[in-house]
């Protein structure tokens, strides 16, 4: 592991560099090489920094947005199971990559970033568990070193509060000039938060409300699913799942 650390730097090729951190990093958590582990991870974050807007594909330029997507996207399952260094905050990792996330140059009409954030926000989710349901055999995660502790996932909603308030930012000037990059945001955030938010809370069936509101109101409106999202809403409330009868009283009661 030490050996891949000190060479992967001394290739030319970026993308190779971040596959290689990615790689050897799930190899080192894999045999318990936490310490190792999180070094490979850290670097792959910073690196990510230095990723150019363009790449060449069969001797065309092409965005490399995608690449970083499904990069981000893959690093973000790999640091769910990596648990916290004792020298940094909660988090850290997650922190990091969100911050990395501000330092990249996104194309103003792409949803890729709030895509981002909110496939994090699913990580950020799923790590606020009493306990996960996979595992990396003999690494203890943050579900055994906090145990859903609320200090920890006090933490977890603050960063993911910091999230919601960006995405509902970019939905609010995709308005004023994209209506279709609003539909799509809206939806994707619904989507998110009937699968994975806590509609007890007031707040939070609130903000679902409102993004169904603009959603259904947006000239993209993809009816198709917005039915089948209303149908998911409606199981969950003749099984009266805590908060879902009265979101769908409240969607029933938009005109």
């Amino acid at each position: 592991m030490a050996y891949c650390f000190i060479t992967i730097p001394s290739l030319m090729d970026i993308f190779a560099r971040l596959k290689l951190y990615l790689l050897v990093g799930q190899t080192a958590l894999s045999n318990q090489a936490v310490g190792q582990a999180d070094g490979l991870l850290r670097a792959a974050i910073h690196l990510l920094a230095e990723v150019p807007k363009t790449i060449v594909v069969e001797t065309k330029n092409v965005s490399a947005e995608q690449y970083i997507v499904e990069y981000i996207n893959h690093l973000l399952s790999v640091i769910l199971f990596v648990p916290d260094h004792p020298d940094h905050s909660v988090l850290y990792l997650v922190r990091g990559l969100m911050n990395v996330l501000e330092e990249i140059i996104w194309d103003d009409s792409s949803d890729a970033k709030c895509r981002l954030y909110l496939n994090a926000i699913c990580i950020l989710s799923a790590a606020a568990q009493e306990s996960y349901i996979f595992k990396v055999e003999k690494v203890e995660s943050n579900d055994k070193l906090y145990g859903a502790g609320s200090k920890f996932v006090e933490e977890v909603n603050k960063i993911i509060n910091v999230l919601i308030i960006e995405i509902l930012k970019k939905i609010n000037e995709a308005g004023e000039k994209n209506k279709k990059l609003q539909y799509f945001i809206c939806a994707a955030s619904l989507n998110r938060i009937v699968a994975h938010g806590d509609l007890s809370s007031i707040s939070m069936c609130k903000l679902a409300q409102n993004l169904w509101l603009l959603a259904i109101k947006n000239t993209n409106v993809d009816q198709n699913f917005m039915k089948r999202l209303r149908k998911t809403i409606e199981f969950r409330a003749l099984r009266d799942f805590s908060g879902y009868p009265e979101l769908l009283q409240l969607i029933t009661d938009i005109r």
